[in-house]
């Protein structure tokens, strides 16, 4: 089986388009043209602001304009590691993705899952033409994984939803109250995504700290 092949295949179109940008924590200038060039070639709001976080707004779409706003929340960034044995660049390098059986891998490298499928998902939601929605803001914050850092220098007020929907939280069936979001969370590292009957699933652990620059272990083959 292909990438081109998976459903949603939206989805893994977005989420290979965005693979084959650089997007290390802290270095994210790439990512964020692509993120922004994207809303824009949508005709979409599309925002920058001084921290580098990019807002993109989408319309209700007919019968649905009176529903509360909702907010699409990403982030840009990818834990980067690689193997020993692997010569890869992360800072000028998108990631080699291939199909092992059920299995999305990458050559060596971790896959950028975390929290790439997120980032695809709100993509594929604001190009959609057959997905009805109320008003959306998809918010995609800068170095989730090494400081918050996007998250923590968000404008009060520049965000007008009511409700929050985390795409890169394991719980699938959290909602956030905008009035008393905290934007602390613990960092989850994505390994490998699993593909079974159409859904993809995230296969993670979770590290009370940083995983160390010199880590030996293989990310991109790791099961639980």
């Amino acid at each position: 089986m292909s990438l081109s092949n998976i459903e949603p295949q939206i989805i893994w179109k977005n989420f290979s388009k965005l693979n084959a940008v650089p997007r290390p924590s802290k270095k994210e200038a790439r990512v964020i043209e692509f993120i922004k060039n994207f809303g824009e070639s949508l005709n979409l709001d599309t925002q920058v602001d001084e921290i580098g976080n990019v807002i993109i707004r989408k319309p209700a779409t007919a019968g649905m304009e009176n529903r509360k706003t909702i907010v699409l929340q990403a982030h840009l960034d990818m834990v980067c590691q690689k193997n020993n044995d692997v010569d890869f660049d992360f800072e000028n390098q998108g990631i080699q993705m291939f199909v092992d059986g059920d299995w999305v891998k990458a050559k060596g490298t971790t896959l950028g899952a975390d929290n790439g499928l997120g980032v695809a998902a709100a993509m594929s939601i604001l190009e959609s033409s057959d997905i009805a929605h109320p008003a959306l803001e998809a918010l995609f914050t800068i170095d989730e994984e090494t400081g918050m850092t996007g998250a923590f220098n968000l404008k009060p007020n520049v965000l007008k939803g009511e409700i929050l929907l985390n795409l890169d939280t394991e719980e699938d069936d959290e909602e956030y109250d905008m009035d008393e979001y905290d934007s602390e969370e613990e960092d989850p590292y994505y390994w490998e995504t699993y593909i079974e009957d159409d859904t993809v699933e995230n296969d993670m652990d979770l590290y009370e700290d940083p995983i160390e620059d010199d880590t030996e272990k293989n990310m991109a083959d790791f099961k639980k």
